[in-house]
């Protein structure tokens, strides 16, 4: 306990020893890094965070069930004052959230979340009592512009997760209904300001992490969602970008090593993805039939969705040279092997769409071997089990998987098998007797 007093009292001093000059910024940023704030209570704040989130679900649903009892033998007026009560309730909880400026993270989010829910309840309510005309596109998406302000005005991360989930949900109703998508972009940048603000101010707390898993996770299925596909196979270099520049993005920012992979979403999710990404691209499925040459135009082909087509793509290529380029100055050299993979999907894309899918195909295949060979090699050379076992487990699964589409008999597979099997017990042994030797 003293030891957190002790923290917290630094953390406290440090910005006026920037201040006058005693200590510089950089130091400054690493002593709190070395000596980062703990929250022992922790997992009981996250306890009672969900807990208060679920108790306004109830809350919500609660008053959508009393409201339904007999609703049909009301009169208009009554169903009117019905249908806008939670909203009125929901304005006073926020109102007096805001207003006692103190009140902590469990209220801002339980009210943000029973205030987003008491908007979709009043607009439902609203056009079935006046029988209003609409679809659920214009409902969902009604909702979700005037429940966007809740995630500023109460700087809560629930009605965010809310927004970009409902954002997304109606994309893929869009897409279903034969329209296109290309407005999900704008609908989504409206809350990079949000995101940036929060991500910035504390990279590497829970709130941050969960903005951050939010935002990338989402942004991953609308991306596959909003694609118009007037180009065959325009999502593998797309998603080889945004995968990549998630991963090298997460590089970047400061203490990297001292948080658990958690807090680290852009760096976690960017990695896993590509390396998913471009095992799926050693086969040859994805290549069939990609590039320029089977351009697609009419025929329920939004033109104007192609042209945000290729603007997504500038984009999100732009973005991921843009990491790359500012690893490479970093001098961040092994993070290279990994942060390559968009140009070199990019180069595969371009060799398929010229007719030689095989060419792709056997590229992708001494990349990922590449890849595999070095995270094991990095691990070894810095006695990182974790690291070490990522390496060879993509080396294995990059094996096995040619195993399987060759005409090599049993015999040969399972004593191919059993050999790995054996190198990855003896090279972890290897490596826990170094790594206590060193401690």
């Amino acid at each position: 306990m003293n030891q957190n007093r002790t923290i917290n009292w630094l953390h406290q001093q440090l910005p006026g020893l920037v201040t006058e000059g005693i200590l510089s910024a950089e130091s400054a940023e690493a002593l709190r890094c070395h000596y980062p704030l703990e929250d022992s209570k922790s997992g009981l704040s996250f306890a009672v965070l969900f807990f208060g989130v679920f108790g306004s679900l109830l809350v919500g649903a609660g008053i959508v069930l009393l409201l339904a009892h007999n609703w049909q033998d009301l009169g208009r007026p009554m169903r009117t004052v019905l249908s806008l009560l939670p909203l009125v309730l929901a304005q006073i909880v926020s109102g007096w959230v805001l207003w006692r400026g103190e009140m902590g993270t469990v209220w801002r989010e339980s009210a943000g979340v029973f205030h987003s829910l008491a908007v979709a309840a009043s607009i439902a309510l609203i056009a079935q009592t006046y029988h209003m005309p609409g679809s659920f596109d214009s409902f969902l998406l009604t909702w979700m512009l005037l429940s966007l302000p809740l995630v500023y005005l109460l700087n809560a991360v629930a009605p965010l997760m809310i927004y970009l989930a409902g954002i997304t949900s109606w994309a893929g109703s869009q897409q279903f209904m034969g329209e296109h998508a290309l407005l999900y972009w704008p609908l989504a940048a409206l809350t990079v300001p949000f995101i940036w603000r929060t991500v910035r101010a504390a990279p590497f707390k829970p709130k941050s992490a969960l903005v951050q898993w939010t935002a990338v996770i989402t942004a991953t299925f609308a991306l596959g969602i909003v694609l118009e596909k007037g180009l065959p196979g325009l999502w593998i270099p797309l998603y080889a970008s945004l995968f990549g520049g998630l991963y090298l993005a997460g590089g970047l920012a400061r203490c990297e090593d001292e948080v658990t992979d958690w807090l680290r979403p852009a760096r976690v999710f960017g990695a896993a993805a590509t390396l998913v990404l471009v095992f799926q691209l050693t086969s040859e499925w994805p290549w069939n039939d990609v590039g320029w040459r089977y351009l697609r135009w009419g025929g329920g082909v939004h033109a104007v969705a192609i042209w945000g087509d290729w603007l997504v793509g500038l984009g999100l290529i732009g973005f991921v040279m843009t990491m790359l380029t500012t690893s490479i100055r970093r001098q961040r050299a092994w993070d290279m092997l990994l942060g390559i993979a968009a140009p070199v999907v990019i180069i595969g894309y371009v060799i398929a769409a010229c007719g030689a899918a095989g060419l792709a195909t056997l590229l992708m295949n001494v990349y990922l071997l590449a890849v595999g060979i070095g995270f094991v090699v990095q691990g070894a050379c810095q006695v990182r089990l974790r690291l070490f076992n990522l390496g060879m487990g993509t080396f294995s699964a990059l094996v096995v998987a040619r195993f399987f589409d060759s005409d090599f008999s049993f015999i040969a597979k399972g004593l191919v098998f059993i050999a790995l099997g054996v190198a990855f017990l003896v090279c972890n042994i290897i490596l826990c007797r170094r790594k206590e030797h060193r401690s």
